[in-house]
């Protein structure tokens, strides 16, 4: 794990440790995995905790999707302060902001990395916008 995300998940209030088993529950790629296979997938982000249900709570593998200024009318009005799982792997690293116009406070997710649970975090239904960082 870089230790720049770990310093962000330090900074968001989360353990590395939740984030490992965050990465094992779900069935992170391994990290023998190419990038060139990772970034083919995109960005996922589910208003439940974990990538649950993720038919219908996530929008996954947005591969044209990197800057969103606004969640609520780009991605879908359920979606607006509303996410709690955050997985990128869109080959770029990703700013998340709590306001639109990538306004107000930020975390960073490299690629490959995810987010599984916000919870405990001034981010869990925050989201409101995001770009490339």
């Amino acid at each position: 794990m870089h230790s720049r995300f770990k310093k962000t998940l330090t900074a968001l209030g989360v353990s590395v440790a939740a984030v490992a088993m965050s990465a094992a529950a779900t069935g992170t790629a391994a990290a023998s995995e190419s990038r060139t296979e990772r970034a083919a997938t995109g960005l996922t982000v589910c208003v439940d905790a974990y990538f649950s249900n993720p038919s219908w709570n996530c929008k996954q593998n947005m591969t044209n999707r990197n800057n969103v200024y606004d969640v609520l009318k780009q991605i879908a009005p359920s979606f607006q302060d509303s996410i709690s799982s955050v997985r990128n792997l869109t080959g770029r690293d990703l700013c998340f902001y709590e306001h639109n116009n990538y306004q107000g406070l930020s975390f960073r997710i490299p690629n490959g990395q995810e987010v599984g649970n916000l919870a405990g975090t001034r981010f869990q239904d925050a989201i409101s916008s995001w770009h490339e960082c």
